[in-house]
């Protein structure tokens, strides 16, 4: 598990509370990582996208749901704007943040600037501004006494902040616990001790001293200031939820899980809870008394009453405000994630949440999913007023559980056909779409085409495009994609297979068709340009330099295009050429090497240019088996890497001194200072790398380069 010392969150004298402890492991794969571009999403991955799956973010599944529940056939017409980083998903991906823009009215994620975020003392803050307003407020506290007592509630945030050098220790066993702060004097009146003796509970909550904490404020429960003594009994609840989640963390503040948490003082929030609601039904805190009854819930680990509130709350939340988020977000923290046992829950749509993630498989784990189909067929009674949800979780089962695709095709009737679809509806002929490519179905291609027509919600038309476009390449007909009048018009799709999976002709009229999206133009001339250098198709790429724009750019990107701003299409006009070495400029270079690519003194101004270029690192990133651009090689043959160049020439003996030296040290260096290879081709050994490092100094010991090379590696 995943939880950390975020959930100390629980306390403060306001009624703002988190609503959820942590980001969970089973909800979001936002690891810093890329799609896969498949159709398969059988695990917690990278994104999620527009078709209910068991790899999609439980958050999100959710969602969809709750819209088809409601007959939402359309959302937003526009795309959410994302950052360049985020540009690797195309309109085919998204993460949660995406997601919540896109559907949910939500903003995106932002940092919280909370000082104690993390720690219990995070609602500080804001119980100081609401201290500070009673104090203001109380007629029967003046003056200096009131200064006074401000300055007793700052004492209380040097607790927090001792507390906090604890939770952020690498071992808090070993750091000392903050003692009894100094408190300030000329506190008399009867109405400033009791403001004063809820700073002193207060004090003793966030040191996690629960029953002095539970003694002091059960005291104030009957202040004759109103302010006290309901913070004071809305506070009592607080403490029991401390006490009861404070067992689960270990020494190091890791979340040890649920079953780990104290169950009666759990139990006895919910009661204290209850009865702050009853004594103040409108109540400054009764919103976030509503919402702890929850938590209590879940600590005391009452699934069942807790999953009837979030169904209730679920099913009636306004799907594009925050607050439906919140709830979202708590649900699937609470109740969704980690439950593998859905059989007392009787809403359909959290009892499908739950068992889509149960059917997640992984490449690396060798157990079986969660959920068997015998205890899948016993849910029926469940989805007996939704048959459609109940066959396409038994369809699932087969894809990805029981790889019966032929199960499939007889769970979910043809219906690509539609004027629009509910998520539901995309979701099941999505699976049956995967089920015929599976079974290389000869009408694959006219299905995708068919559900096209309908596929009009935001990420829907994509993802089929998608399919469509994996289906023609992998029966090699890219030039389809690129064809006048192609329904595939995503520009990522577009972009994708520009750079990976089309030939030199292709390439060429791409780069030349103003009607396409000038990125993929872009795209389609460095990819062209590039790949015939690598190819060694020399006399193609000086026939193609002047499809170069004058202004074309040298800062940008050279592979990995889907985040790109801009393409670095003017490297191959107005890149370095030299740094040491004398070279023209890299026509030149390819000129000579088109008339002859043997000629040493060219290979190592190309490898040169190569390495002052940043073409080194291009392509580290294959395509995944079976992703979109990887079933085409587009070009034939074998790419050159730049340390062929320097074996060659090492081997070629006519080669002139000054070549031979050089390809002797940019050899050895290829392996410098790390020790790896950075100039592609088979790895050559320690004892080959020292070789030429002392065939280097014995044959050519006047050379610079042999003075200069003080190592090998």
């Amino acid at each position: 598990m995943r939880y950390r010392k975020l959930v100390r969150l629980a306390g403060g004298a306001t009624g703002a509370v988190l609503a959820g402890l942590a980001v969970p492991a089973g909800a979001s794969g936002d690891y810093g990582c890329w799609p896969s571009w498949n159709l398969e999403n059988p695990e917690l991955g990278c994104s999620s996208y527009a078709a209910i799956a068991p790899g999609n973010d439980t958050r999100i599944n959710l969602v969809y749901l709750l819209r088809d529940a409601r007959g939402v056939t359309a959302g937003k017409s526009a795309y959410p704007e994302i950052d360049s980083w985020d540009g690797s998903y195309g309109h085919s991906y998204f993460d949660w943040g995406i997601f919540k823009q896109a559907f949910l009215a939500a903003p995106a994620d932002v940092e919280d600037s909370n000082s104690f975020y993390g720690s219990r003392c995070v609602s500080y803050p804001g119980g100081t501004l609401g201290f500070t307003r009673a104090v203001e407020s109380a007629g029967a506290i003046k003056g200096a006494e009131a200064r006074a007592l401000l300055d007793a509630r700052k004492a209380v945030g040097a607790t927090c902040d001792g507390m906090q050098e604890v939770y952020d220790a690498f071992d808090p066993s070993k750091v000392e616990r903050p003692g009894q702060p100094h408190w300030p004097e000329g506190i008399s009146s009867s109405a400033g001790r009791d403001y004063f003796s809820y700073l002193k509970a207060s004090n003793a909550f966030y040191a996690e001293e629960w029953e002095a904490a539970r003694e002091g404020y059960r005291a104030l429960t009957g202040s004759s200031q109103g302010w006290v003594a309901e913070t004071s009994r809305y506070m009592l609840a607080r403490v029991a939820l401390n006490e009861a989640i404070a067992p689960a963390f270990d020494k190091w503040g890791f979340f040890e899980g649920n079953d780990a948490t104290a169950k009666e003082p759990a139990k006895q929030a919910l009661v204290l809870l209850e009865d702050y609601l009853k004594a103040y039904p409108e109540g400054r805190y009764a919103s976030s008394a509503t919402g702890l009854k929850r938590r209590a819930l879940w600590l005391s680990g009452d699934k069942a009453a807790l999953a009837a509130i979030y169904s209730s709350q679920l099913n009636t939340a306004d799907l594009g405000s925050y607050a439906a988020v919140s709830i979202i977000e708590e649900a699937d923290r609470k109740l969704i994630d980690y439950n593998t046992d859905p059989s007392e829950f009787t809403d359909p749509l959290l009892v499908a949440t739950i068992d889509l993630r149960m059917m997640r498989t992984y490449e690396w784990d060798e157990e079986p999913p969660a959920l068997s189909l015998e205890a899948l067929e016993a849910q029926a009674p469940i989805f007996k007023d939704r048959p459609d949800l109940h066959s396409f979780l038994l369809a699932n089962h087969a894809y990805y559980v029981a790889k019966d695709y032929r199960r499939v095709l007889e769970l979910i009737p043809d219906a690509a056909r539609q004027e629009s679809f509910t998520p539901l509806q995309f979701s099941r002929q999505f699976l049956r779409g995967m089920a015929l490519a599976q079974r290389k179905d000869v009408n694959e291609a006219g299905f995708w085409q068919d559900m096209l027509a309908g596929a009009d919600e935001l990420y829907q038309r994509p993802l089929v495009e998608l399919a469509l476009a994996l289906n023609w390449e992998r029966r090699g007909k890219v030039e389809q994609v690129f064809a006048e009048g192609s329904p595939i018009t995503d520009p990522s799709i577009r972009l994708v297979l520009a750079e990976n999976s089309t030939g030199p002709d292709l390439l060429r009229r791409i780069a030349r068709d103003g009607s396409e999206a000038k990125m993929v133009r872009e795209v389609a001339l460095f990819t062209l340009m590039r790949k015939q250098l690598y190819y060694g198709q020399f006399a193609g790429f000086l026939r193609d330099l002047p499809l170069l724009p004058a202004d074309a750019p040298t800062d940008g990107f050279k592979d990995g295009f889907l985040r790109a701003e801009a393409v670095s299409i003017g490297v191959f006009a107005k890149g370095e050429v030299s740094d040491g070495y004398p070279c023209p400029s890299l026509k030149q270079t390819v000129a000579t090497l088109a008339k002859n690519p043997k000629d040493s003194s060219a290979m190592l101004c190309l490898g040169d240019f190569y390495r002052l270029n940043g073409f080194d690192y291009i392509g580290d990133f294959e395509r995944d088996e079976g992703s979109l651009g990887s079933f085409q090689p587009g070009f034939t043959g074998k790419e050159i890497p730049r340390q062929s160049f320097y074996q060659q020439i090492i081997a070629n003996k006519t080669a002139s001194a000054e070549d031979r030296a050089y390809a002797l040290y940019r050899g050895v260096w290829c392996y410098g200072p790390s020790g790896n290879n950075s100039c592609g081709g088979e790895e050559v050994p320690v004892s080959t790398r020292a070789a030429w490092f002392n065939e280097l100094k014995k044959r050519y010991p006047g050379s610079k380069w042999a003075k200069s090379l003080k190592y090998y590696w």
